[in-house]
């Protein structure tokens, strides 16, 4: 990971299934970053970050952990358009709705206190519909070809 962010320097690195908990993060501490993490509880596994560059004024919105999936969501504040950023992790044998569900009030609640946002969404979310998901909400696909073994990021 040292290697990526120094050749292509991303303002975010979003991570899924980290594995980690609070004593692992620190050893995922990048020169430059801000790490913000959603561990699972009680559970190997799982598990979601965003590292964030320290010059971006950025804020945790908030996040959620269950025995399903593991959620982040932080505020990149900006002079025009606040931007929401979301980073997921559903398992593949977890609940659909309950994911759905979860994404879908979020992105709502969000939204109402900051309706000039825009929303970045990614992770891993393994077999998770969400063309319906994305219609409601106005989310678009930015990758178009498939990312691994006939699927493709969403």
């Amino acid at each position: 990971m040292n290697a990526y962010s120094e050749l292509h320097q991303p303002d975010f690195i979003c991570l899924t299934e980290t594995w980690l908990n609070a004593d692992k993060e620190k050893a995922r501490q990048l020169d430059g970053y801000n790490n913000f993490f959603c561990h699972r509880k009680n559970r190997i596994g799982g598990g979601v970050g965003i590292l964030a560059r320290e010059s971006l004024n950025v804020t945790h919105l908030t996040s959620h952990t269950t025995k399903t999936f593991s959620a982040l969501w932080l505020l990149l504040h900006d002079n025009k358009y606040p931007i929401i950023i979301g980073c997921i992790y559903h398992p593949p044998n977890a609940d659909n709705n309950t994911t759905l569900d979860y994404i879908s009030d979020t992105l709502l609640n969000l939204l109402q206190k900051r309706p000039s946002s825009q929303v970045i969404t990614c992770g891993d979310f393994n077999r998770l519909p969400l063309s319906d998901l994305s219609e409601q909400a106005g989310l678009r696909n930015l990758v178009d070809f498939n990312t691994r073994e006939g699927s493709m990021l969403l």
